[in-house]
């Protein structure tokens, strides 16, 4: 009987030791997979900071951009605006001295 207590108690063991294996090999799977899925999620984090970081740079590019075409369009209207009232002012100083010219000639003749 003895013998067979002790053999029933060898069994126990084998199983608590068994069972206590496949709960730390269980735990160290659970563990790598937790850890597997924490990495990814940090690297999908990164990416998305990545991603939105290079989106705002683009924006700010693309607003200074858009700003210095506006200046540069601002300057060139009132460069094309400054000769053309420059040929205005030309055309007329040029008709007033013909008017001028015709007025004092035609004084003259008389």
């Amino acid at each position: 009987k003895m013998l067979q207590r002790r053999e029933e108690a060898h069994q126990v063991q084998v199983v608590v030791t068994r069972t206590a294996s496949a709960v730390a090999i269980q735990s160290m799977i659970r563990s790598w997979k937790s850890r597997r899925l924490y990495l990814q999620r940090l690297e999908q984090d990164r990416h998305i900071k990545d991603e939105r970081e290079a989106i705002a740079a683009t924006t700010i590019q693309t607003m200074a951009r858009s700003w210095r075409c506006q200046n540069e369009l601002s300057k060139r209207i009132m460069e094309a605006q400054e000769f053309d009232l420059s040929r205005k002012l030309i055309a007329v100083t040029k008709i007033q001295t013909m008017t001028r010219s015709w007025m004092c000639r035609r004084k003259m003749l008389q």
